[in-house]
């Protein structure tokens, strides 16, 4: 028998790296695993200066950004991501955060949230 057929999008699929950058281990660790299962690798940052960091060593397709981090607003941080060519979405549960994501010109996902509204937000938002 022949070796077998390679699925180009499924490979596609799982050179898109993934950036969290979310200060609650938890839901970063629950991002990781819905997003695994899909085939996305990720990196998670608890603040802005962590993701700069991982943003030295490694290129992302998107970026999942808590609105409130501990050393900047999330905002900023997803505007600098985007300006490098980051595909990003914009997370909050806190009530302003809520108030500013939904007003921002990036893709917003109100917490909490549900693994399929999850999977759309990063699948809309990367073109998959």
């Amino acid at each position: 028998m022949g070796r077998p057929v390679s699925n180009p999008a499924r490979r596609k699929r799982k050179t898109r790296h993934v950036l969290v950058v979310e200060r609650e281990e938890a839901i970063c660790n629950l991002i990781r695993d819905v997003l695994g299962d899909i085939g996305l690798p990720v990196s998670c940052a608890a603040n802005a200066a962590a993701a700069r960091a991982l943003l030295q060593r490694r290129r992302f397709a998107l970026a999942l950004v808590e609105m409130v981090l501990s050393d900047e607003d999330g905002e900023k941080l997803g505007a600098e991501l985007a300006a490098r060519g980051v595909a990003i979405v914009l997370m909050s549960g806190h009530p302003a955060g809520i108030e500013r994501g939904e007003a921002s010109s990036f893709t917003f996902l109100p917490k909490p949230f549900r693994s399929k509204e999850l999977l759309r937000a990063v699948l809309d938002t990367i073109g998959a």
